[in-house]
């Protein structure tokens, strides 16, 4: 099997089980292993990191993407310590 074949056949794959809501609940799944839960009274819409055992979910894209000086893709990106947060 090629490379393009292989290719085809996994977002044929892709195309018939990733629905939006199964994309969405194995997403908030993901990133709460990864993060830990956030308590009850954990604002929504605030990141959250649960203590030194967990680690930042950076879901799909690489931390920085889109944000690069000048706009110039793959080049770097300037971020303060709280913006990463």
């Amino acid at each position: 099997m090629t490379l393009a074949e292989k290719i085809g056949q996994m977002t044929q794959i892709e195309r018939v089980v990733a629905t939006p809501a199964i994309i969405r609940d194995l997403g908030i799944e993901i990133i709460e292993g990864l993060q830990g839960s956030p308590p009850e009274e954990h604002p929504n819409g605030y990141p959250y990191v649960g203590g030194r055992q967990n680690v930042v979910a950076c879901a799909k894209h690489f931390v920085g993407d889109g944000g690069t000086e000048g706009g110039v893709n793959e080049h770097n990106t300037l971020a303060t310590y709280y913006d990463l947060f």
